[in-house]
């Protein structure tokens, strides 16, 4: 059975950007950009699976 991973994007963009505040502007904008399609369509059944094997919340921007 795979494991899906689902993490916070504030939480990802700042471990990559070290918490720089300017860095953190710059990479969240192009993460929005580049994710924004997956974001807006991502498949609400699999949200609902995985209550069912645990806690799993997803937070959106």
């Amino acid at each position: 059975m795979k494991k899906r991973l689902v993490i916070d994007t504030n939480i990802l963009i700042r471990f990559l950007t070290k918490d720089d505040p300017e860095q953190y502007q710059t990479v969240y904008a192009l993460f929005q950009r580049q994710t924004e399609t997956f974001l807006l369509t991502f498949d609400e059944r699999f949200i609902k699976r995985s209550k069912g094997i645990g806690n799993c919340e997803v937070k959106l921007p």
